[in-house]
Parts: structure tokens; sequence; C-alpha cells
């Protein structure tokens, strides 16, 4: 996919499951448009307002089927709220489109970090410890593992962890199976004070 800001392209060729660096913007209205990397589908186009904040835009959906639409979801990061040095911010963003809600836990379910979020829902922050983890994507009906990253954490700093592909990827348009995408967010200075431009990046 290509992305495109006020018809200026700010990323090209944009392959599944990639993740962006962040994009300096100052606060204000933008038209985000999103199309396939030949210019012959727009699959996304919507007027947004963005504060001074930071932001993850987050690719949903599926374009080539009609069981679940294909649209780009917005969320608010937290990178400037100070945590310890010994502490690290994580969340979570279901963004598999045939997976049920879902919860994630740690160290074989040692540790439940998040409950029942489902498609297109981001789990909100919470924080942990720093260090190694093994995490683990539950069905949260049933308690069923369905994807596992071994993950580091480090102290400082705040994680978006991406739960992308399919469950049953053989029965899909794509086959891309469900997996845990950890992506490290901060560093950033503090953010929400009105005076500095806002960022965001994407995820597809």
């Amino acid at each position: 996919m290509d992305v495109f800001v006020n018809d200026d392209e700010v990323l090209s060729d944009v392959p599944f499951r990639a993740v962006s660096d962040y994009l300096e913007l100052e606060a204000g209205e933008y038209d985000i448009r999103v199309e396939s990397a030949d210019n012959t589908l727009t699959v996304f186009d919507k007027t947004v307002e963005l504060e001074a904040e930071d932001y993850t835009a987050v690719a949903l959906g599926e374009v080539e089927n009609d069981d679940t639409e294909f649209t780009v979801s917005i969320f608010e990061d937290t990178n400037g709220a100070n945590i310890g040095d010994d502490e690290s911010r994580v969340r979570a963003i279901h963004a598999s489109p045939d997976a049920p809600a879902v919860d994630v836990t740690v160290n074989d379910d040692a540790l439940a970090l998040f409950s029942g979020f489902e498609f297109g829902e981001s789990s909100g922050y919470a924080v942990v410890g720093a260090g190694d983890y093994d995490v683990e994507l539950r069905a949260a009906a049933s308690g069923d593992e369905v994807a596992s990253a071994d993950v580091t954490l480090e102290g400082g700093a705040t994680y978006t962890i991406f739960a992308e592909g399919y469950l049953t990827a053989d029965d899909e348009p794509a086959d891309e199976p469900l997996e845990l995408v950890p992506i490290q967010d901060k560093s950033a200075p503090p953010r929400g004070d009105g005076d500095d431009p806002g960022r965001g990046r994407g995820d597809d």
C-alpha cells in the first residue's frame, strides 16, 4: 500500500506486517488516503483531526474479501508519561480479522495482562517489570493458545504488540498465519502540552 497525507505520499510500497517510523505533523486536520501500490485502487480516504500527541494508525480488515471491511483505525499512544527504569509499558492491538476475542498472558499463563478484547481494539496499557517474557495470545472463550512470541521489554520503554494474520490461514484469501509482532514505540519526548508537533506512524 501507499499512504498519502493531504495528497503527499508519505509511505510507499508498505508490505503486510510492516510498521513505519513515526512521521512528524503539526496538530490539525488531515486527509489520510491509502491506495494500492500500483495506484489503481483507493481503499481508505478520510479526514481526521490530530492533536499534539503521538498516534499509531493501523490498517485493519481485508481489501479483497467482504467478510471484514478495510479501514484505518488511529490509536493515541502514551510515550511521554514517566515510568521507572526497571519498568516497561505495553499494550496489544488485535488486528486478526478471523480471530475471536482474545486474552494476553505471559510465561505459560502465569500472569494475565489483558482480557477479552476484540478485532480492531486496543487492550490499553499495562506497566510490567522490564525483562524477558513468553507472551501468549489466547482465545478468550476457551483459553487456548493461538500464538506466542518471545519478547524482551527494556526498562523505561513503551511497546505495542500487534496480533496480525489469520487464525485459520488455510481458509482465508492470504496464507498469512497469526503472529505476534512486538514493536518498541518510545523513544520520544513527552507530548501533549500543545506546543510540540504530533507524530504518527502506520502499521499495515
